[in-house]
């Protein structure tokens, strides 16, 4: 996977964003699906984050046991809640029967019991993608000290078995995001046989989201495509300009535009010709 755009092609409207604003005081959430309750260790998180991440984590000292525990890095707050009941399905269907990644997805999430919200806050982790990368490695830190089941990312609608989510963020770096983890990619056949596709999660990392409006080719090329093309911009920068054609090959030409979304409500998107 990830092998497109090695080969760009055209100059395109240099004037043309990508990037809609930057989001530096936005939180990043994610939740941690439990088979069961349990006590918040947060101690055990901040040394999790410290011996397999590097990062220099320390649990804040609280007086109320009902807070929120809080995990301090630098100028950025980690906080931590336990909450003794499942994840709303209302927001995990969807996910869970797009999820083409993961087939179990559905049965898995429904048996979960309770829940551990992760929330990074405050600028001191840097931009959307740093904020991100530091809530993905407190998340797998969570997951893999409570026996964790799934993960919910809430800032891309994605869900991942825990065991994938710990692994993933173990490669993850700013250089090499985990873009399987922070966006959700979807496929819909309509009723004439053509399809869309689109992707949810490129906005908060301060990014356009791409859409495919129309298209008859395979779903396996779409989506590959689709996040192929967010792994591209979030490692290289908004540079997909409109006009501008791409292709793994020299004579493959695909067509970049932005403008206004097929969905209300999700402003100006890449639209990629296929």
């Amino acid at each position: 996977m990830f092998g497109f755009f090695k080969r760009m092609m055209g100059q395109g409207d240099v004037s043309s964003d990508n990037a809609p604003a930057p989001l530096d005081d936005a939180p990043v959430i994610a939740f941690v699906a439990l088979p069961r309750d349990v006590a918040l260790r947060a101690d055990a998180v901040a040394r999790q984050l410290r011996d397999v991440y590097r990062v220099p984590a320390t649990v804040d000292p609280g007086g109320d046991p009902d807070a929120p525990a809080v995990i301090s890095v630098g100028g950025t707050m980690v906080g931590l809640t336990v909450i003794p009941k499942p994840i709303p399905w209302s927001d995990l269907e969807g996910p869970c029967a797009c999820a083409w990644h993961w087939p179990e997805a559905t049965d898995v999430m429904r048996g979960h019991r309770a829940h551990v919200i992760v929330a990074v806050l405050g600028p001191g982790a840097g931009g959307p993608v740093e904020r991100s990368l530091l809530a993905t490695r407190a998340a797998a830190a969570v997951a893999a000290t409570h026996g964790a089941t799934g993960v919910y990312w809430g800032n891309g609608t994605t869900v991942n078995p825990a065991d994938r989510f710990i692994e993933k963020a173990r490669g993850a770096s700013v250089a090499k995001p985990p873009v399987l983890l922070w966006v959700e990619a979807r496929y819909a056949r309509r009723g004439d046989g053509s399809a869309v596709a689109f992707t949810t999660g490129m906005a908060p990392l301060g990014h356009k989201e791409f859409e495919v409006p129309a298209t008859r080719r395979e779903p396996g090329y779409v989506l590959e495509m689709l996040l192929d093309a967010c792994l591209y911009v979030l490692a290289n920068g908004p540079i997909l300009k409109h006009g501008q054609t791409f292709g793994r090959t020299a004579d493959e030409r695909l067509k970049i535009r932005h403008g206004p979304s097929m969905h209300e409500g999700r402003g100006s998107v890449i639209t990629l010709g296929m």
